[in-house]
C-alpha cells in the first residue's frame, strides 16, 4: 500500500472546474506504478522480464465533487487480490484532510471523495498477448478489501449511434506504445452526449489501441445514462465498452 498527496494542476480541471476522469486516472495510475515499484516490480524490471501491466478494466464513482479549490487531497492505492490471470487494485481519493488508517477497522470506502475498483493484467511485451500472473516475480503486497464488482457493460453494436472517429495521435500514446488507459476517459468524455458532471465512469479495455489507428465511437442510451463502445476500422476489434452517468 501506498499514500501520497496529491498536488492537483490547473490542467486537471475542465472548463468548469471540476477535475477531469482522466486526471484522476492518472494520479491513480501514477500511484500504482509507485507502489508496484516498492516491491520490485518498475518498470524497468518488468521490462527486463518481457512484460508489463496493463489495466484491464476500471470502475470509478466519485461521491464529491472535487474543484479547483480542493485542498489537501491525499490517495492510497493497494492491490487486494489475484487470481490466476488478473490483479485487483483498489483507488481512494481524500480530500479536506481525511485519510484511512488500515489498522483503524473502518471502510476505506467510508470518508473517500473518489474510489474506483480496478482490473490489471500482465502483457508479454513482444507478443502483446495475455501472460498468466504468475509470471510477476514480485510479490506485491495484498490487503483485502471486499467489494462487489458490476457486471462488464454490455452492448448491443448494431442498435448504436455512431458519434464519430478518434484517432490515435502521437500524444495519446505512452512508454508501452499504445493509447495510455487515461486518455480514454477523454476520448469518452469528448464523444458522450452527457455533459453535466460524470459522476460514474466504467470502462474495459479490450484491444489497444496503437498510433495512427482510427476507431469508430458508438453510443445508445442506458437506463441511468450512455454507454459508448470503440470499434477499430482496420479489423472491426472492440477496443474498449464504457458507460457513464450523473449520478452514482
Amino acid at each position: 500500500m501506498i499514500k501520497l498527496n496529491i498536488d492537483f494542476k490547473k490542467e486537471d480541471f475542465d472548463g468548469n472546474g471540476t477535475v477531469k476522469i482522466s486526471s484522476l486516472l492518472k494520479y491513480m495510475q501514477d500511484a500504482a506504478c509507485a507502489d508496484a515499484e516498492q516491491f520490485g516490480a518498475s518498470r524497468e524490471n518488468l521490462l527486463s522480464d518481457n512484460v508489463f501491466f496493463a489495466v484491464y478494466r476500471n470502475v470509478l464513482k466519485i461521491k464529491n465533487r472535487i474543484t479547483l479549490d480542493t485542498k489537501n487531497a491525499t490517495i492510497v492505492t493497494f492491490q487486494s487480490s489475484h487470481d490466476r490471470m488478473r490483479f485487483i487494485r483498489n483507488y481512494f481519493i481524500y480530500t479536506d484532510g481525511k485519510s484511512w488508517d488500515e489498522k483503524s477497522g473502518a471502510s476505506p470506502y467510508e470518508d473517500a471523495s473518489v474510489f474506483c475498483d480496478s482490473i490489471w493484467i500482465l502483457m508479454d511485451t513482444e507478443k502483446r498477448t495475455l501472460v498468466k500472473a504468475n509470471a510477476l516475480s514480485y510479490p506485491i503486497e495484498e490487503f483485502e478489501i471486499p467489494f462487489e464488482r458490476p457486471f462488464k457493460v454490455i452492448t448491443e453494436k448494431e442498435s448504436m449511434t455512431s458519434r464519430g472517429k478518434f484517432i490515435g495521435g502521437d500524444y495519446y500514446i505512452d512508454e508501452n506504445c499504445h493509447v495510455n488507459n487515461t486518455a480514454y476517459a477523454d476520448i469518452v468524455s469528448d464523444f458522450s452526449s452527457i455533459k453535466n458532471e460524470i459522476k460514474y465512469f466504467d470502462i474495459t479495455y479490450e484491444h489497444e489501441i496503437l498510433e495512427k489507428e482510427t476507431v469508430e465511437i458508438l453510443s445508445q442510451k442506458s437506463e441511468n445514462g450512455e454507454k459508448l463502445l470503440g470499434v477499430r476500422l482496420s479489423d472491426n476489434a472492440v477496443c474498449f465498452c464504457s458507460e457513464v452517468r450523473s449520478i452514482i
